[in-house]
């Protein structure tokens, strides 16, 4: 959790480039985690990638039982196809 919030901060700092390189530094430890593909999701979107960025929020989406976590993700999911629409 410590590492995730490092790369948050680094995002506001240095940007998300550099965030996300973190991020993939520590996939290893995190990839069973969803705050890791949600913050992964959030950096990809600043970027630009909305596809990619919708992918990782659908993985998140199934690795958290928490329901409120699910309708949450749910709601950045419908906000990403929104902005993919025509």
């Amino acid at each position: 959790m410590v590492a995730l919030n490092r790369v948050v901060a680094l995002a506001k700092v240095e940007g998300e480039k550099t965030a996300l390189g973190e991020l993939e530094k520590i996939s290893g430890s995190c990839q069973g985690y969803y705050l890791y593909y949600a913050i992964k999701a959030d950096l990809l979107k600043r970027l630009g990638a909305v596809s990619l960025a919708k992918e990782q929020l659908q993985m998140a989406l199934q690795l958290t039982s928490n329901q409120i976590e699910k309708d949450h993700l749910l709601e950045k999911i419908a906000s990403l196809e929104r902005i993919t629409k025509p």
